[in-house]
């Protein structure tokens, strides 16, 4: 088990409910935001969804899944694509 820090990874993530989309909060980060294609509430966390294409040329796209809690804002990510996987733990900042 390791952090997103350590995997470069934001800690911190701002959630755009208007314009459907995920920013990560990283100083000078040129990334841009993620498209979130679904939304849906189940058992006190919102579920958003959505998919990732990667770099040009390299299979390396992905589906995520991000669960928010709405009672601490605490977020649980799993993505995963050809070969790999990922589960990641941490906090949005409502935008």
């Amino acid at each position: 088990m390791t952090t997103a820090e350590n995997v470069g990874l934001p800690q911190f993530l701002r959630v755009d409910f208007q314009t459907k989309s995920i920013t990560a909060v990283r100083p000078g980060d040129g990334t841009p935001p993620s498209t979130i294609e679904r939304m849906e509430r189940v058992d006190g966390k919102l579920i958003l969804q959505g998919a990732e294409d990667g770099l040009e040329g390299v299979r390396d796209g992905v589906g995520w899944t991000l669960a928010i809690s709405e009672n601490t804002g605490k977020f649980f990510l799993t993505a995963s694509g050809e070969e790999v996987a990922f589960v990641v733990f941490g906090a949005y900042i409502p935008f």
